[in-house]
C-alpha cells in the first residue's frame, strides 16, 4: 500500500487530538469584533482550494497542509502516482475504496457534482466530529482532502464544505 494508506491510521490519532484541542481552545475564546468573511485561496503542491479569510495555515504533521478556522479543519494529502503500480487504470472510486479498506471502514462512496467522497462521524473525548472526505486526481497525484467539523455545527457548515470541495483545482504538470 502507498504511504498515505499506511500512515492514515498513525496520523488519525494526532489529527483528532489536534482538532479536539482546537475546539476546546476556540470554545473558550470570545470574539472582540467581526471580520467580513470573503473567499481566500490556499495552495499547496499544485492544488488550490478556495476557503475564506477565516482560515489560516497550521502545522500539517504528516499531511501536506492543514487549514483551520474556528469551526472547520481541512487536511490535505497528496499521493504521487509513482507510488502506485497502475495509477492510470485507477478511478477515483477505486482510490476511495482503497483508502476506506486500509482504514477498516465500509462506507458508501458518493459522486455528487463530480466530487467523489465519503462521510463518517467519530467521537473524540465525547465530541462527535463529522468528516467529509473527498478524493481528487491531479496531473501527477491522487489527493485526499478532509473537511472536519463538530456534529453540532454540521447542518450549518455542510453546504459550505461542499462548496469548498467543488472549488479545488490543480495546476497542470510542468512535465
Amino acid at each position: 500500500p502507498s504511504a498515505f494508506l499506511r500512515s492514515f491510521r498513525e496520523v488519525r490519532l494526532k489529527k483528532l487530538s489536534l482538532v479536539v484541542m482546537l475546539v476546546l481552545l476556540l470554545s473558550g475564546m470570545t470574539s472582540c469584533g467581526t471580520v467580513e468573511e470573503r473567499p481566500l485561496d490556499f495552495s499547496v503542491g499544485g492544488m488550490t482550494v478556495t476557503l475564506t479569510n477565516r482560515f489560516s495555515y497550521s502545522n500539517a504533521g504528516a499531511y501536506n497542509a492543514c487549514f483551520l478556522s474556528d469551526a472547520v479543519a481541512v487536511y490535505v494529502l497528496k499521493e504521487d502516482f509513482e507510488k502506485f503500480s497502475s495509477p492510470e487504470a485507477m478511478t477515483l472510486t477505486d482510490y476511495a475504496e482503497a483508502v476506506l479498506a486500509n482504514n477498516d471502514k465500509n462506507l458508501p462512496i458518493s459522486v455528487d457534482d463530480g466530487i467523489v467522497s465519503f462521510s463518517f462521524e467519530e467521537s473524540i473525548g465525547g465530541i462527535v466530529q463529522c468528516y467529509y472526505v473527498c478524493v481528487y486526481r491531479g496531473s501527477d497525484a491522487f489527493w485526499t482532502i478532509q473537511f472536519i467539523c463538530e456534529q453540532a455545527q454540521k447542518a450549518q457548515l455542510d453546504a459550505s464544505m461542499k462548496e469548498w470541495a467543488k472549488s479545488v483545482r490543480f495546476k497542470e504538470s510542468d512535465n
